[in-house]
């Protein structure tokens, strides 16, 4: 089987890396993808490839041509920008990637929040930053402070809490912002990942976090049904869901508020891994068999404390990549903790 990931530089896609590697049968070869050489990612696969930005108009082409040269059978994608384009794209391999209309939801915050509502789940209440009426009307309603975020972002760019007038009056009337009620974070912040086919979600894990430049540095695993089953029914409800979906919630009255859905493997797909559940190797298992079972963590009451892992490269290896845009046999070497940090 051969696999092209994109994103080798990503958070996203060095978890998608990081989980094929940890399957224990390799009975597959990686392609990875990047616009940059650089990209650490392409020394975690067995051949690397630089191409166009997403925005480019070369970029779907590019893929392609991967696809061809190298018969690759199934693609994973590592950053947000590319979702949509391979979504509605006709690559001649199977895409690990939601519907269209599913990556919208997830993209535009006000239509997550539509969504939410829509169907009956708990959803942060809102207002376009346009509409001075549905605005006053959220200031009547709860205060401040409130929350301002672009529709369409990632990984909190951009997103803002007002504390008064003042801050209000900066948003009100600007295009492309929505302004929400402030969910407190006092009962923790949360990030659950889930993996879905035909509107059955095999696997629903959550951890409650900590966050460092809108990343999770610090993960605990949370068990709690209610919760897995609100994310499940959501998971089941979007239509068009191929794979993983990645939410991020906080609490009101002691209920999860879903304010973020990522149609796509998230930064934390490692760290379920850790846990047990490996969402790579159950999308593998889908393509392979047209069919899944469902998982669940093997550890409990657990705590993952990210660290900075490093690649050593030739650097002859960077200047030839750099040059011909091609790394045939990448042969780096991690450079990992001595021992198992056990005294």
């Amino acid at each position: 089987m051969n696999i092209l990931v994109t994103g080798a530089g990503s958070l996203v896609g060095h978890g998608i890396l990081r989980s094929l590697r940890n399957i224990e049968q390799q009975d597959f070869k990686i392609i990875t993808a990047d616009p940059d050489h650089r990209a650490a990612g392409h020394w975690l696969g067995d051949h690397g490839v630089t191409i166009p930005l997403a925005k480019e108009n070369g970029f779907i082409s590019s893929l392609q041509e991967i696809i061809a040269q190298h018969k690759v059978d199934i693609v994973f994608v590592g950053t947000d920008p590319e979702l949509m384009k391979v979504s509605e794209s006709e690559l001649t391999a199977i895409k690990v990637v939601s519907s269209p209309e599913v990556i919208a939801i997830g993209e535009d915050k006000w239509l997550t929040v539509e969504f939410l509502r829509q169907h009956g789940f708990p959803f942060p209440d809102s207002a376009l930053s346009e509409n001075r009426e549905s605005v006053h009307r959220l200031l009547e309603k709860y205060g401040f402070p409130l929350f301002a975020k672009p529709r369409i972002g990632a990984r909190s760019v951009g997103v803002m809490k007002i504390q008064g007038q003042e801050e209000l009056q900066h948003f009100l009337g600007q295009p492309n912002y929505i302004i929400q009620e402030y969910l407190s974070g006092e009962d923790g912040e949360f990030t659950a990942g889930t993996m879905t086919y035909d509107k059955t979600c095999y696997s629903s894990i959550i951890f409650q976090r900590d966050l460092k430049d809108g990343n999770t540095y610090r993960a605990y695993l949370y068990k709690n049904l209610e919760h897995e089953k609100i994310i499940t029914q959501v998971s089941e409800k979007l239509d068009g869901v191929y794979g993983p979906l990645n939410f991020q919630y906080r609490l009101k009255n002691g209920k999860p508020v879903i304010f973020e859905i990522n149609s796509r493997f998230s930064g934390t797909t490692p760290l379920r891994m850790a846990a047990g559940v490996n969402e790579i190797e159950m999308a593998l298992e889908f393509f392979k068999r047209g069919k899944i079972s469902k998982r669940t963590t093997v550890m409990s009451d657990i705590a993952i404390l990210r660290t900075w892992s490093d690649i050593v490269v030739p650097m002859e290896q960077l200047n030839e990549f750099k040059e011909r845009g091609v790394l045939t046999r990448p042969s780096g070497k991690y450079f990992p903790f001595k021992g198992n940090l056990q005294k």
